[in-house]
């Protein structure tokens, strides 16, 4: 099924035609990662371009995950659950997870936990799924679990010593690739900054770290923005945990629309400067008066620059000390004459 369904993205299948060019590699070595990371990109982009395509990859996929299902096929339940929550099908993705658990598949278990955490914006809830991983038996996937649970306590219920508790059983779980990078030991920020950067392409991410603090932004797909919110940060966290970002407190998540962003942007992040003219204007005087002040009161703001042509404040400061000079009480500016 696979093998067909790339040929029908990737320039369809006529009789006696050769593998297409792209697939030849894959052919060749089929578990390198570094060509599967190709080939994923080349699908991505046929698929990005043709809506109709689209839709024939999604029942192809669909088709064949529901008739492996009908073999008993418990792989499939999860695979149809991770599928269809990449099509924003939470409510299908959650009934395949769940015939998997249903089936006993622990996986489904994680797999349903990390929805709820990151799609849903559940964490009561999925903290419940992780924990019954943890407690179920098996050791590695209790190991992911306890890491996920550290992330969600940290992320999402600030609870730092809950949260190192549960890192803390993932590192004596004795599965080192599970284990937590950087989240009871200082990291090297810079390199897991690096690293966190690519790990967020897919994302169009952006990552600025330091050495007491770091940031992401990255770009979701969600209908509100409190469900961007979850989903955003839980993307993040997770993927920092792969790059061995250190785990600090979460001061601050936000959502923003793409348009509302853009203006932002598009907007001067500069502060405002006015000139002595301008200043006079804002306070009512003359720009004699303007100098006056400068030189004269205690309260009047510093000047921003001082230039060869003048000097120029910042308008925000005009503005408060105009304010604060008509409240009741103070003595009037003097005014400049008509």
């Amino acid at each position: 099924m696979g093998r067909r369904l790339l040929w029908g993205i990737l320039g369809g299948q006529v009789a006696g035609a050769r593998l297409p060019e792209l697939l030849a590699p894959l052919a060749a070595s089929p578990d390198d990662a570094g060509v599967l990371d190709a080939l994923g990109g080349e699908v991505a982009a046929a698929l990005h371009d043709d809506a109709h395509l689209q839709v024939s990859a999604a029942q192809t996929l669909t088709g064949f995950y529901r008739r492996e299902i009908e073999a008993g096929s418990t792989e499939a339940m999860v695979q149809l659950g991770d599928f269809l929550r990449t099509q924003d099908d939470l409510d299908g993705a959650r009934a395949a997870y769940q015939q998997a658990i249903d089936c006993g598949d622990v996986r489904a278990m994680l797999r349903l936990a990390r929805l709820l955490r990151g799609d849903v914006g559940d964490a009561e809830g999925a903290r419940g799924w992780f924990q019954r991983v943890i407690d179920g038996g098996d050791a590695k996937a209790a190991a992911e679990a306890s890491v996920d649970l550290g992330h969600l306590l940290v992320m999402f219920q600030h609870d730092g010593d809950g949260a190192r508790a549960a890192f803390q059983q993932a590192i004596d779980s004795g599965h080192a690739e599970c284990a937590p990078d950087g989240h009871l030991a200082p990291a090297d920020s810079g390199a897991a900054g690096d690293g966190l950067m690519g790990l967020l392409g897919d994302y169009d991410g952006i990552v600025a770290s330091g050495e007491r603090s770091w940031s992401a932004r990255i770009s979701v797909q969600a209908g509100d923005p409190g469900s961007a919110v979850m989903k955003g940060a839980g993307i993040i966290t997770s993927l920092a945990a792969q790059a061995g970002m250190p785990h600090w407190p979460a001061v601050r998540v936000e959502a923003v629309r793409d348009d509302v962003l853009d203006e932002d942007l598009a907007r001067s992040q500069l502060p405002e400067l006015v000139s002595v003219p301008e200043a006079a204007a804002i306070l009512g005087v003359s720009p004699q008066r303007v100098h006056q002040l400068a030189t004269q009161h205690a309260e009047f703001p510093q000047p921003a620059y001082e230039l060869k042509v003048g000097r120029l404040w910042f308008r925000a400061g005009i503005e408060a000390f105009a304010e604060r000079e008509r409240k009741p009480g103070r003595p009037a500016l003097a005014r400049a004459a008509g």
